[in-house]
């Protein structure tokens, strides 16, 4: 079974490149969620082994999706593809280890999931492979889902074949995968979010206000420079508390 894993794992993380170069969206939990089904099948009632064969098939797709992207920004700065090849390869060795004492360590010093660390997605994931062995929906489970398909479905015709979808500012960008994601997020994650994007407007709003009257285009090419730039201190936040949050560990381990 484990080399069956691989080998979809393989097939899947071809569709998981073709839809990230297609879309700049790897659907990584969904990949997984088709190997939960069709391990249902082939072991079925083993959920831990449904879980295991999910697990394979989306670190295919997410890690095949990170190094096409690697690939792709070598190949806009025309950097050597197989420097890139040769360094990937080393990473991937050294991942493999440092990442397992990574976890070993997390483990060790946190519960997880616990109230720091909840891990939201390994519920979905656990629920799934649940539902794939035989257990049935909780009570109001199907009426929810069938409610709200029909409603953001409508929303999507709406969007895409219609002038309200256009004309209306809010309504065209109204999506049912950040309502999905304000649901099985806790609030404090999903909070954080909002302020963040709240706060990016609020900036860009007074820095558009403080160039006075200008032309529409020039207005938006400004704004355009601007998510660069934000873009590119999103990101320092980003790396800053992970290395941060690693360096604590570290210490919190030798002490």
């Amino acid at each position: 079974m484990s080399i069956i894993a691989v080998v979809l794992a393989c097939v899947l993380a071809v569709l998981s490149v073709r839809a990230l170069g297609k879309t700049d969206l790897n659907p990584v939990s969904g990949i997984g969620k088709i190997s939960q089904i069709i391990f249902a099948y082939l072991m079925p009632k083993n959920i831990i082994g449904n879980l295991v064969a999910g697990a394979i098939a989306e670190a295919g797709a997410m890690q095949s999706g990170d190094l096409m992207q690697d690939l792709k920004t070598g190949q806009l700065i025309e950097a050597s593809p197989r420097a890139q090849f040769y360094a990937q390869f080393i990473g991937s060795i050294f991942s493999v280890f440092i990442s397992a004492y990574a976890y070993k360590i997390y483990t060790k010093l946190y519960e997880i999931s616990g109230p720091l660390f909840r891990v939201p997605a390994s519920h979905i994931w656990l629920d799934m492979a649940r539902l794939v062995n035989g257990q049935s929906f909780p009570d109001y489970v199907l009426p929810f889902g069938y409610t709200f398909g029909v409603i953001f479905g409508t929303v999507v015709v709406l969007q895409g074949f219609t002038n309200f979808g256009s004309n209306v500012s809010w309504f065209s960008s109204f999506s049912g995968m950040a309502f999905a994601i304000g649901i099985y997020n806790t609030p404090d994650f999903t909070l954080a979010r909002f302020f963040g994007a709240l706060s990016v407007e609020i900036f860009i709003y007074f820095y558009t206000k403080e160039i006075g009257p200008a032309i529409p285009s020039y207005i938006f090419a400004e704004r355009q420079n601007l998510m660069t730039y934000i873009i590119v201190v999103a990101s320092g936040f980003v790396l800053g508390e992970g290395a941060t949050a690693f360096r604590i560990l570290l210490i919190k381990f030798v002490i």
